[in-house]
Order: C-alpha cells, then structure tokens, then sequence
C-alpha cells in the first residue's frame, strides 16, 4: 500500500517538473502574518503557505474546515465540532485569526472551524510552528491568519492621497449551491466602495440534513438515527473602513447560529447549538515614514447549549455555557535604517465563563508584551535575522498565585541563490490551562466501560511550555516550479491530558481528571511541488508527523493517539482551450491513526477524491461549476483495527456526492 502511495506521489511530481510553457511567474503575494506588517511571502523570514479565493473556489469548501484540509501539514478532527490539528498538536493550539483578530473558541480553547463560512475570505495564510513571541499562548502549533476582502483600487488611493470624488462603486454577489446528500448552501452580500469610506456586508447559509437511517430496536420502533450528522450554520458579518490621511479606522460586526444533531448511542441523540456574537474597531495610522501604530479592540460573545435525550426513558439532559472575551492590542512598527524593522506590541485578554458545569463565574485575565527586530545582514537582503522575546503575565483571578513567563524567539532567512531560500525559526511555547480543563464537570454516560465516565477539572494544573524548531528549505526551479522541504520537533513540558483516577462503583462510572504530562514529543516534515502553467496548475504534497508521551505505568515514551502519521494530497487543473472551461481534481490520503495505545486500536486508513469543472460567462460576472465528492466511492486500502471500513469509521454514509451550483458578481 505505501508503496502504491509512494509511486503515485513521485509521478505527480516528475508530471509537475516536465510540463512547462512560456508564461512569467505571478508576484508573490502579499502577506501580514509572519511579521503583522504586509510584506511580500518570498521576503517573509517565516514560511506563510496561502490558500487563495481562487484556490477555495475550485475545491468546492463551504467552510474553513474544508478549505485547508487539502493541505497536507494540517489534519481536521474533533466531535462534535471540527478543529484543525497542526505539528502534533490539537486545535486548541493552533490559533485562529480572521484580519489579526483572534476568533473565539469553544470551552476547549479549539475553534470550531466548520463554523466559519468563506464566503469573504480573499486569502488563507498558515504558519507552522511556534509563533508565541508574536500571537501569544494558543499559537504553539501554529496560526492560521483568514484575511477578508478588501478594495483593491480604494486601498491604492489612500495610500497616494488622491481624492477620487466621484468614483463610488457597488458590487453584488450571489451564490447557491444544491448537493445530492441534500446539503445546500446559499450566499450573498453587497459592498461599497467611496473615496472615504469602503464598506461591505456578506451573509450565507448552510444547511445539511445529514443521513437518517430509521431502525426498529427491542425497546422501540422506528427509532431515527443520525448516521451523518445534521448541520445548520448561518452567518452575517459587516465591516466598514474610513480612510484618514496616513492610515484608515475601521468597524466590524458578526453573527453566527448553528445547530448539530447527532447520536451519541442508538438511543441518545445530541444537539449541539452554537452563537457567536463579535464586534470590534480596527485602526491604523503612520505616524512618518519611519513610524506606524495600528492595533484593535473586539469584544466576543459564544453561547453554547446542549441538549442529550435519551428515548427510551425520555430522559433530557440540558447543558448552557456562556463565554465572554474582550481583547486590545497595540503595537508600533518603526523602521529606523536599512538594516533594521522594529515591531512591538501589548495585548490584554480578559474573559469569562459561567454555565451549568462550573460553579459561580470563571475569570481570566493575561496580559503581553513583545517585541522583535527583523535584521538585514547585508544591503542585498540575502540573510535577515529576528530575534524576538514575549512575557506573558495572569494575575491571580481565579489561580492563587500569578503566572508568568517569558518566551523567546529567533527566526533566520538565508537566500544562498535567488531562488533557493533556507529558513530556520525556534520558538518557545507557553500556555496557561483553559477553563474547561480547570473547572469543566463533564458527565459521559452513553458509552460502556471506560467510556462511562464523569470528567472533572483540575485548578491546580500547571501551565505547558514547549520549545519548537522548524527547518524549511524552498527552491524555486525555472519559472513555473517551486519545491518545499521542512521538518520540525517540538518538545512540550507538563501537556495537559486527561486519565483515569478511580472507579465508583455505586454509579458505575469511573472519575477521569486533567493532570500534567512531565513531558511530550511531536516530531515531523514534509516535502511538496507546486507548478503553475499557462493553463495548467499542479501541486502535491506529503507530510509526516510522529508524536510520543512519556508514560510513567509503561515506564517509557508511547505513541500518542489521534494523530495521522503519513498524509499525501495532490491536486490539477487544467483549463481546456477555446471553450475557456477549468478542470481541477483533487486527492487526499490519510494512513491510519492510533486509537488507543494499550489495546492497538486504529482506524481504517481514508482515501478522497474530487473533481470540479469550471465556467465563466459575461467577463467572469456569471460562474457556473458541476463537482463530484467522494468520486472513488469509498474505496480505500486498509480497515481499521476493529475491522471497521473508510465508510463506517468516517461515516460516509451518502457515498458519492454530485453538486452543481452558480456565482453571480454584479
């Protein structure tokens, strides 16, 4: 099997090198989160892969969750909410931001990412790895920066200082889509653009009905089971931008519901509903050609409310939790000389939680500094350097002492050719426990054995640090070929885990509680090829990731579960001449991950398959496209440990999935 894996990936690759025409490179793109300043990605010190509109558009994602899982360094998982895993880490290290503004999370601290539509993303940007100097506590695994749409032409003029009286103009989009699993999606939104002021509103709405099957049962008949879960999201946001002489002050707002029915058992179903309430002020303004002060202030809102109904004694147990977070930051970017670009920044985070499972009002305040120098070695830029240092600061709210910490951080660049760039970067991570891993009483009854259980926090947990390294080699080769390696290893100290602490058994339950991991290790790399044609488009990739804990009843490092050891994705497009038509197919390969270490348990390994055909009319006002998912119909290589398929570990239920939909832009 690996070798079948490992041949199909070389011929992509050798496919990718051969072809080529005469057509010049785009220009890089322009990215802010390497340094929270815009600079080009080939001049970013740390590696920034991008995820365009464009690309987002030819897999066919709804949702964030969709659109990055054709990257092969990133792996979705989480129930009953999607979460995107990066370097060994889960989702609640992997920080999410939508323009710079951290999106709030669920009680875990992971983002449920299914809940963040596209629809007004203009670019994804992913860094890997440790960024704490810059972003803080929940960025050891990574940040993932959503950047939305913006006015072109309007930005242009505010940076020139012309006055464009007169030239106002209005944009109107339309989409919707119909899935034969009877998923459909709609959208629209509307946006201005002035010689002032830019303003813009998007909407959509996603409902998936899922797959019912119906089964008559010894205690009941006709019992409706959710094999596919359902979903529901719908979602506003509006933003507004006034430009003023020398930088711009913004205002945004959004709002999001969803809803998620699932079985936990035969007999229980779940509902899992969500809001999400966000609003904040943005802002920007150069001081001189040497200074510049931006930053913001958001205030979030996240309601979630569970519902468990068990049939057979129609028993319903009801669960509401309410988060709040307020956020501001500034920062100051100053550009002394040639050799040297200062950035430095404070940000203060204070939130709240209240609920069934905790007791009273949770508080939680932290408060950062940082800062860090990007330095040039030489007038060419051939080695830039960036030393950087972060001090993290919670007083004493609900914990009965201050925690604190400083976390340092250097990233090089080296360019020993024009087209070859070397990039090293070490970072060391911090973070303080959540509040669900403090004070969360969680009761888990609808499973046997040890998955009967009551979870219980933990106050006393100690805060994890982790010291992560990452090594990055890009080689442009000709025009139209660029090739990626990287490796990275991460060493983490006291990782919060839960385990096992005792058995009642008046209730039969056991107690499970959070408690430090003494140490952890997540190690890994990858190796990729992108290529880009006049009318061809060419990527693959494949990534590694091992992670191992140290057990103190084996005596020894094991393999951590829920982890995907070898990934491989590939994707083409063509767009076929004279009808002007795109063609892309994309692929994605997971081996099977670990379940659970003591009884060998793992998962069947996943294969998918897609393809999306493409065409414009009317100057690319009218967009029309047909897709299949899921086109190889389940097939894949190994079933599980428990003999389970693709189909039913997965729960790919609706099998092949056609989908045809429209996009207007007026």
């Amino acid at each position: 099997m690996k070798l079948k894996v490992s041949a199909l990936f070389c011929l992509f690759c050798c496919v990718s090198f051969l072809y080529a025409e005469k057509k010049a490179d785009e220009n890089a793109v322009i990215v802010v989160s390497s340094s929270k300043i815009e600079e080009s990605s080939d001049e970013a010190v740390e590696k920034v892969e991008v995820i365009t509109n464009e690309d987002i558009k030819q897999s066919g994602a709804k949702t964030l969750s969709e659109a990055v899982r054709n990257n092969a360094g990133i792996v979705i998982s989480g129930h009953p909410t999607d979460s995107i895993s990066m370097q060994g880490f889960s989702g609640k290290y992997v920080k999410i931001l939508i323009d710079g503004v951290a999106v709030s999370g669920d009680l875990g601290g992971a983002t449920p990412v299914y809940q963040i539509p596209v629809e007004d993303i203009e670019r994804i940007e992913i860094i890997k790895g440790a960024s704490s100097a810059l972003y803080g506590s929940d960025a050891m695994g990574g940040v993932i920066n959503i950047i939305t749409k913006k006015n072109k032409a309007s930005q242009k003029d505010a940076a020139s200082g012309k006055d464009n009286a007169g030239k106002r103009k209005f944009n109107i989009d339309f989409s919707t889509e119909f899935a034969s699993n009877i998923r459909t999606y709609t959208s629209a939104g509307f946006s201005y653009t002035g010689p002032k002021f830019n303003g813009s509103a998007t909407g959509s709405f996603d409902w998936n009905r899922g797959f019912i099957e119906r089964l008559n049962t010894v205690f009941l008949d006709d019992v409706k089971i959710y094999k596919v879960p359902s979903n529901r999201l719908g979602f506003v946001r509006a933003k507004g931008d006034w430009n003023i002489t020398g930088g711009s002050i913004g205002i945004y707002g959004l709002f999001s519901d969803s809803l998620k029915k699932t079985n936990t058992s035969k007999y229980e179903t779940m509902n899992y509903g969500t809001k999400r309430f966000e609003g904040g002020l943005t802002g920007k303004k150069a001081l001189s050609d040497a200074w510049l002060l931006s930053g913001f202030a958001s205030a979030k809102f996240y309601m979630l409310d569970t519902e468990f109904k068990n049939i057979v004694d129609d028993n319903i147990r009801n669960g509401k939790s309410r988060f709040l977070d307020g956020e501001a930051e500034i920062r100051a970017a100053w550009d002394p000389n040639i050799f040297n670009s200062v950035l430095a920044g404070f940000n203060a985070n204070f939130q709240t939680i209240q609920g069934d499972s905790f007791r009273g009002i949770k508080k939680q305040l932290l408060l950062s500094l940082y800062a860090q120098d990007t330095i040039t070695i030489g007038a060419s830029e051939q080695f830039l350097i960036v030393p950087g240092l972060r001090f993290d600061i919670a007083p004493p709210l609900e914990q009965t002492k201050i925690l604190w910490q400083i976390t340092p951080k250097l990233s090089l660049k080296y360019n020993p050719f024009k087209s070859t760039a070397l990039r090293f970067a070490y970072g060391m991570g911090y973070r303080i426990p959540t509040f669900k891993q403090k004070h969360w009483l969680f009761t888990h009854d609808y499973a046997s054995g040890a998955g009967n259980f009551i979870l219980y926090g933990n106050p006393n947990l100690k805060p994890e640090t982790s010291h992560g390294f990452n090594l990055d080699l890009e080689q442009k080769i000709g025009k139209f070929v660029n090739l990626n390696v990287s490796g990275y290893f991460n060493y983490i100290q006291n990782l919060i885990d839960n385990h096992i602490i005792g058995y009642d058994p008046g209730s039969g339950k056991y107690n499970r509680s959070y408690g430090n991991v003494d140490k952890a290790l997540t190690f890994g790399g990858g190796i990729s090829v992108h290529s880009k044609f006049k009318r061809t488009v060419l990527g693959a990739s494949y990534a590694y990731t091992g992670a191992m804990g140290y057990s103190a009843s084996h005596g020894k490092y094991i393999d951590l579960a829920a982890r995907v050891p070898h990934r491989v994705t590939a994707s083409a497009l063509y767009t076929i001449p004279v009808i002007e038509t795109d063609v892309s197919l994309r692929i994605e390969w997971n081996s099977p991950e670990l379940i659970d270490y003591d009884l060998a348990i793992y998962s069947p390994d996943f294969l998918m398959a897609g393809l999306t055909i493409d065409k414009k009319f009317l100057k690319n006002k009218i967009d029309v496209y047909a897709r299949v998912d899921n086109m190889l119909n389940n097939v894949h290589f190994k079933k599980g440990s428990l003999n389970t398929t693709q189909k039913e570990h997965f729960g790919l239920h609706h099998g092949v999935i056609f989908a045809g939909g429209i996009k207007l832009h007026f």
